[in-house]
């Protein structure tokens, strides 16, 4: 059964007639909004927990000897993101719209190799250009407006 069809059954059976009509029109309007609401957003389990970087560009990627993990995690409070590039602390937003996700990294570039700045200047440019924000099986997989695969995350394990 649809979640649209469980819907329209949970509020056909609201009592309308009640001098309690109000509270029961909230309340199906908030059952209404929590089952589609999820249901339109593949990207709401990535919200709370701290992912690691597994690939980039489509391709499987580890972190090189000497260079700590690349992390992002989507906060559940404001719509902030935090994680860490190359050398670098990330901070940000994450902007919600509908079924799809837009990621606002803000970043300060301190000391790093011109290498690992050139490889910072790419994941931002990719975590700028996610449009949409899945997660499939165990991966948290960020792709562009066409669909072409930028950034893969794994969950990262509690420390």
């Amino acid at each position: 059964m649809s979640d649209r069809r469980v819907v329209r059954q949970i509020c056909w059976r609201v009592p309308t007639h009640m001098a309690k009509r109000g509270a029961a029109l909230a309340a199906c309007a908030l059952c209404s909004a929590l089952l589609l609401g999820c249901a339109a957003a593949p990207w709401r389990g990535a919200i709370g927990p701290a992912w690691e970087m597994t690939g980039f560009r489509g391709e499987a990627w580890q972190p090189p000897a000497g260079l700590l993990p690349v992390r992002l995690q989507l906060h559940t409070n404001g719509h902030r993101l935090s994680g860490f590039l190359a050398c670098n602390e990330l901070s940000g937003y994450y902007l919600p719209e509908g079924p799809q996700l837009r990621l606002a990294p803000d970043h300060k570039s301190m000391d790093c190799t011109p290498a690992r700045a050139a490889f910072e200047r790419d994941l931002l440019f990719a975590l700028e250009s996610t449009q949409q924000l899945r997660l499939e099986a165990d991966a948290l997989v960020l792709r562009n407006a066409v669909g072409i695969e930028l950034l893969r995350y794994r969950r990262r394990p509690p420390e």
